[in-house]
């Protein structure tokens, strides 16, 4: 291992908010103040109905909308953890998924991990304020890098929180299919693309899919819900049934100019619309259109075009879920600090 790897591990292991700092450009991050802002303007919304996110399936409500809250944490445990109290003092539940590869959880050395006690304090913790917990699959990693067995390698993490009282019943997808050639969650039976077997990575060798099943490690419920996906480009004449393209056609322009290639993917029809944080008024709606078609739609929205759209574009009986990667509500006046003495160094 090189000095700048063992420099690297030091850091996210020891001081998390410096590295992450250092690897990400927070100029466009937001505050947890804004966090808890949004929260609250999301409580005046009386249609509006909190539950967690595995909870949406079977709740048939025909007066309230209901959403529930997906936080994949990614590379920030600490605002992670932050934010799940906020949520508590708000009466909000929420569902963490933690990323078993992330270099602030894990330490390897010849194939062997060890996990941090800290980080699973942290999510014992989170799972005690109402929250729940899930595991964030990144299997592909570890099978491409180190020639890992994705069921062994599953198992293993699995049990490990299992083992320290943490309950996992859900599971999500870390984004890999540009980075692999594979979709992690093409990892389980029946949700490869066009039902393929196998595929060949980046590094010219092939790996076997679709040989894990949920009920194998007591997972009851997967975040992602794909069914042999497709994606296509599509253009704006063929939304003119759905709603949410009416609803953001007749906005402000300016968001529009930011449009880029919509996309259909083929997903299990369990929520209407699909929010997600990308940074400081970085919003994208997705949603499912007439045939169940699920409309992945690129533009960034303000938060107050999100808010209006949720005040007056959705009706009882919708569900919703909200796709909220805490580090983009990590910025504040350290972080902002460090990443400007990076930036200038650079």
């Amino acid at each position: 291992m090189n000095i700048k790897k063992i420099l690297s591990v030091f850091l996210w292991h020891n001081f998390p908010s410096i590295a992450i700092s250092i690897s990400h450009d927070i100029k466009n991050f937001s505050t947890i103040k804004s966090y808890i802002k949004f929260l609250k303007l999301l409580n005046e919304i009386t249609i509006l109905k909190n539950t967690n996110i595995e909870s949406l399936d079977n709740i048939i409500c025909k007066n309230f909308c209901y959403y529930g809250i997906r936080h994949d944490i990614d590379v920030d445990p600490i605002t992670a953890s932050k934010i799940s109290i906020e949520e508590e003092k708000l009466g909000i539940k929420s569902s963490y998924y933690v990323l078993h590869t992330a270099n602030y959880f894990r330490f390897t050395r010849n194939n062997i991990f060890t996990y941090s006690k800290k980080v699973i304090k942290k999510l014992y913790s989170i799972q005690n304020k109402g929250h729940t917990i899930g595991i964030h699959n990144d299997c592909l990693n570890d099978l491409i890098r180190s020639n890992i067995d994705p069921k062994k390698n599953l198992f293993g993490i699995l049990s490990l929180l299992r083992s320290h009282n943490i309950s996992i019943k859900n599971i999500s997808h870390h984004s890999s299919i540009y980075k692999y050639n594979a979709g992690n969650y093409e990892l389980f039976s029946n949700l490869a693309i066009n039902n393929r077997l196998n595929f060949k990575s980046k590094n010219n060798n092939t790996y076997k899919l679709g040989l894990l099943n949920l009920s194998d490690f007591k997972l009851e419920y997967d975040d992602d819900c794909l069914v042999n996906p497709f994606i296509r480009n599509i253009n704006k004449s063929d939304l003119n049934k759905s709603d949410l393209y009416n609803f953001f056609n007749n906005q402000d322009k300016k968001f529009d100019e930011l449009l880029n290639p919509l996309v259909v993917e083929k997903k299990q029809r369990k929520y209407d619309y699909h929010i997600s944080f990308w940074g400081n008024n970085r919003w994208t709606l997705e949603s499912f259109d007439a045939s169940s078609n699920f409309i992945k739609d690129t533009r960034f929205h303000s938060e107050e075009i999100i808010l209006k759209f949720l005040n007056t574009g959705i009706i009882a009986g919708n569900k919703i879920v909200f796709d909220i990667h805490p580090m983009y509500y990590g910025k504040n006046k350290f972080r902002t600090w460090i990443s400007k003495v990076i930036r200038f160094l650079k």
